[in-house]
């Protein structure tokens, strides 16, 4: 399947981008080969996953009409298709316009089931990715599973007959594998750090304040 459908999605990104693509505003560089990679299409078996940018909302409705209408003649070809009911759409406007731009872009077909459903959040491998770019969702479901773990683990992080390394180990194993797993690079706002922090500062144990080490673990993957 991968074998067919990798060369399929290819073909239709390049037929697809606009200069803003090609000019490498969504290229990044890979923190382990240092090879540029572009984030304007990503897939993940059968997932599908595109970021395009347009000046009004009018101009956004027409990408991704044309994305449609290119993906389908792609995957035609192979004898394949769209599940459009499964499609989830984010749309994040800026500007003295935006609510106008955002009602207008809510209110067309393809914001309308059964083409497509616009949302305030989607998860996408694992992670939320928010309308209005924020972390917020993101940030609060990471270090609620990383509390989860912390709590199964009951008296185990103040037992003194177990070696500081060894509760670092397991720390680093249980709580902040979690923590991090799969993470993006992210930035933070003040307000997606400092209430977590505070309110866990207060919880003092003999690795440290539970709060420092979820901070910790938090920002040196960010």
């Amino acid at each position: 399947f991968i074998a067919v459908y990798d060369p399929v999605i290819t073909r239709w990104h390049k037929r697809t981008r606009l200069a803003p693509e090609k000019d490498g505003i969504f290229v990044a560089r890979d923190p382990i080969n240092n090879l540029p990679v572009d984030l304007s299409c990503l897939t993940f078996a059968d997932d599908l996953f595109r970021i395009g940018v347009a000046v009004k909302s009018e101009a956004a409705i027409k990408r991704i009409k044309a994305w449609d209408f290119c993906l389908d003649l792609e995957l035609a070809k192979r004898g394949l298709g769209q599940n459009r009911t499964k499609r989830q759409v984010l749309y994040s406007p800026y500007g003295k316009r935006a609510s106008i731009y955002l009602q207008h872009f809510a209110d067309s077909p393809v914001c309308q089931p059964p083409l497509g459903r616009l949302c305030k959040s989607a998860i996408y491998l694992g992670s939320i990715l928010q309308q209005d770019d924020r972390n917020t969702l993101e940030v609060s479901q990471r270090i609620q599973k990383a509390e989860l773990a912390w709590r199964s683990m009951g008296r185990f992080w103040s037992e003194g007959k177990i070696s500081l390394r060894i509760r670092r180990m397991i720390y680093l194993t249980v709580v902040r594998s979690i923590l991090v797993s799969g993470l993006t690079a992210l930035v933070l706002s003040p307000s997606e750090v400092c209430p977590r922090f505070f309110l866990r500062s207060k919880h003092s144990v003999s690795l440290g304040s539970r709060a420092s080490l979820v901070f910790r673990g938090r920002m040196s993957h960010c």
